[in-house]
């Protein structure tokens, strides 16, 4: 996700929208940080996205509160049916994110308007969920998500202002030199830094 993804759902609260849908693309560890920049994570997955479960990564599906198969229509809806039931059955075997929401699977068309009610009434549910936890869950999730934020933009930062430190870039230089022969550990040089800096 972007950099401001987090700070511009903000401001679209702010801005009195209820409703801020962040879209991100493809796997990997941006898919994990979107989870710090929304409350509800949707996995959207097809049919022919693998096989089985290869075509969804383990740590999405870890994060994920709904898990929609799109493209459940025509020819293809055998092969939805499938992919929803390989994902339950691999939800059995995963720890609840939340102790009082277990993951749901859905089915839903986008091109037939099928399934897009229960997609919305699911995530109504788990807002709701999230409120009436007797645990404070949703005000948790909203204070981890702020610190997590915070120490996320802080570290950002700070390498973009230690690029542009012409003494800095000039200690790193031996390092690189050492870390691409071998020498020195990518963490080790990086500590050498933080160390001559404090």
């Amino acid at each position: 996700i972007a950099e401001a993804t987090h700070e511009t759902v903000l401001l679209c609260q702010a801005a009195g929208y209820d409703v801020v849908i962040v879209e991100s693309v493809g796997l990997g560890q941006s898919e994990l940080d979107i989870d710090d920049a929304a409350d509800l994570l949707v996995l959207l997955t097809s049919p022919a996205g693998g096989d089985g479960l290869q075509g969804v990564k383990k740590g999405i599906m870890e994060v994920a509160d709904v898990l929609v198969v799109n493209k459940a229509d025509g020819d293809l809806l055998p092969a939805a049916r499938i992919a929803a039931a390989d994902l339950r059955g691999a939800l059995r075997f995963q720890r609840p994110k939340h102790p009082n929401w277990t993951p749901q699977v859905l089915l839903a068309s986008a091109k037939e308007r099928e399934g897009i009610e229960k997609v919305w009434e699911t995530a109504e549910a788990f807002r709701q969920a999230m409120l009436d936890s007797t645990d404070d869950a949703y005000d948790k999730r909203l204070r981890a998500q702020a610190t997590r934020a915070l120490w996320r933009n802080f570290a950002v930062q700070m390498e973009k202002v230690a690029q542009k430190d012409e003494t800095l870039a000039a200690m790193a230089e031996p390092l690189k030199l050492e870390i691409a022969a071998g020498i020195k550990a990518p963490r080790a040089a990086a500590r050498h830094l933080i160390d001559k800096l404090l």
